[in-house]
Order: C-alpha cells, then sequence, then structure tokens
C-alpha cells in the first residue's frame, strides 16, 4: 500500500508526503514423509515427519529448502520532504521513519541432514541400508523475530552565488538503533567477562562471558547500544566557466 501527496503551498514552497505500508505472509508447508526415528535411529527431531537425506548417486529428499517453516514480514514507512526557494536559495528539508519486523522459523536443519557417499561399501544406497553416514549436521530451528526503527532527517541548501556558480551544504542526521529481538531471542561475548570467569545471572549454566536480556549493562533486547547523535554533512560546489566545461566537487561523511 502507497499513499503519496503533494501540495504546492506557496509558488516558492512544494511538500511531498509519502506513507508505505508491506507486508508478507510466506508460509512454506510440508508434507510429511518420514522422520530418523522412521529409518531406525534414535536422533531427536523436533519437526514430525522430516528430515534431510542426500544419498549419492541414489536419492535425496528433505536438503536445501525443502523443510517447514515460516518467513513473515511487516514495514512501515513515512517520508515528508519539502522544497523552499527563497531568491538565491533553494532550501530542502524532510525526515523520513522506517519500521520494520520479520518473523522467521526455519527448520532445514533441525532433524538432522544424513549424507551417504559411498565411502564405507563403495556404493551410497549401501551406505544407506547399511547406516554408514559419511556426514551429518545437524542444528536448532532457527528463530528470526526481529524488529528495527530506521529514523532520518536532513536540511540543504543550494544557493546559486552566481550564473555560473553554485554551492551545496547540507546535513543529515541518522542515528543508529541496532536491530532488536522481539522474543528476547539474543545473546552477546564479553571478552573481558570470560577472562574473569564472569557467568550471567539470567543463565548463570552458560559459559563464562556470555550475558543475555536481563543481565547488567546487556542493551534492552538488542545486542548492540544505539548511536544516536550521529551527522552526516556534505558539501559541493558546480563551476561553469565557459559554456564547453563544468567542474564539479562534493565532499561528505556518511
Amino acid at each position: 500500500f502507497v499513499l503519496g501527496h503533494n501540495r504546492i503551498i506557496s509558488p516558492g514552497m512544494i511538500n511531498s508526503l509519502h506513507v508505505t505500508y508491506n507486508k508478507t505472509l510466506n508460509e512454506r508447508p510440508l508434507p510429511e514423509f518420514f522422520s530418523p526415528v522412521d529409518l531406525g535411529t534414535s536422533v531427536y527431531g523436533p519437526q514430525p515427519g522430516f528430515m534431510g537425506v542426500t544419498v549419492t548417486n541414489g536419492f535425496g529428499i528433505g536438503a536445501g529448502a525443502t523443510n517447514p517453516g515460516f518467513f513473515d514480514s511487516d514495514s512501515f514507512l513515512i517520508a515528508n520532504d519539502t522544497d523552499l526557494v527563497r531568491g538565491h536559495h533553494q532550501v530542502s528539508f524532510g525526515a523520513n521513519w522506517i519500521r520494520t519486523k520479520i518473523e522467521t522459523l526455519n527448520n532445514r536443519p533441525s532433524n538432522g541432514q544424513f549424507t551417504f557417499n559411498g565411502q564405507a561399501t563403495g556404493l551410497g544406497l549401501a551406505d544407506f541400508m547399511l547406516g554408514r553416514m559419511s556426514g551429518f549436521l545437524q542444528g536448532n530451528p532457527v528463530y528470526d523475530f526481529d524488529e528495527n526503527d530506521y529514523v532520518g532527517a536532513y536540511i540543504q541548501d543550494e544557493w546559486k552565488v552566481r550564473n555560473n556558480l553554485t554551492l551545496n551544504a547540507g546535513l543529515r542526521w541518522e542515528p543508529y538503533l541496532p536491530i532488536k529481538n522481539s522474543l528476547g531471542y539474543s545473546s552477546n561475548f564479553d571478552k573481558a567477562r570470560f577472562d574473569q570467569g564472569i557467568r550471567s545471572r539470567t543463565y548463570p549454566q552458560a559459559p563464562p562471558g556470555l550475558f543475555f536480556p536481563g543481565d547488567p549493562e546487556f542493551p534492552g533486547n538488542a545486542v548492540m547500544n544505539s548511536k544516536v547523535w550521529q551527522f552526516a554533512p556534505r558539501l559541493g560546489v558546480v563551476w561553469t566557466p565557459d559554456e564547453a566545461t563544468a567542474i564539479r566537487a562534493g565532499w561528505g561523511i556518511f
């Protein structure tokens, strides 16, 4: 959904407003086939009827993106820009805010990924029947429940000093606001805490050096602190000494 509104406030002043909303619902269902227990192994799998098997010169199932999960997202943006002409100056200023959120559950390695390449018997299918794996991979379900805010504001002046010389000067405020996990699934590692053997108060069983939301000095549900006072200046000049020549120069911090 996009909404835009441009308004001529006066002959020398124009305002532009934009609002945008975007949503994705990406559900990835998977018909159940079999899990590790069905094939005679005691490997635990949190997802029933699912696993990954790759047999060299045989068959493959459950690999790559053939796994259950969902990948949903929301984003909202509002931006306003104003252009003002006064004499030899054209002043532009505006601000925008973007709010994004994603909710993801990915199970690709959750029930295990079994590989049989024939290294035991010379035949991948024979290795599979004997249970002689050449490789095994398993990991936790991946939960990405993240949200983030972006904020920016700017002002810029384009000054026509004379007919063949124009100067530009601007300043942008762009704070760094780190991504946050809405469920608190975040952690951080501090080398100094590790060296001192300091453990988390929230999860005392975790290894030294790791700390989590709820621990002192942990930045909320983010893994980094915000940097609010970040500014990006920029300067530019355009000089046309004659009709066939234009010289441009610019500098900025971004």
